[in-house]
């Protein structure tokens, strides 16, 4: 229902497209919603590195 809210928004301000930095985790969630990745991260945190994503999604008419 969130991501609901927030495809509505973004409709209603006109936006061209969304993006989020997505854990590997919830990626899954985001490409359901019609997000694609842009580019695969791999950041350093504390000598540890993670796996993210930048994840896209153009925004099209009847969203």
């Amino acid at each position: 229902m969130l991501m609901q809210r927030v495809l509505q928004e973004a409709k209603s301000l006109d936006l061209t497209e969304l993006t989020s930095d997505v854990s590997k985790t919830a990626e899954p969630f985001f490409l359901r919603h019609g997000f694609q990745v842009v580019e695969r991260r791999f950041p350093v945190r504390r000598g540890v590195t993670l796996e993210n994503a930048l994840m896209c999604k153009k925004m099209k008419e009847g969203i």
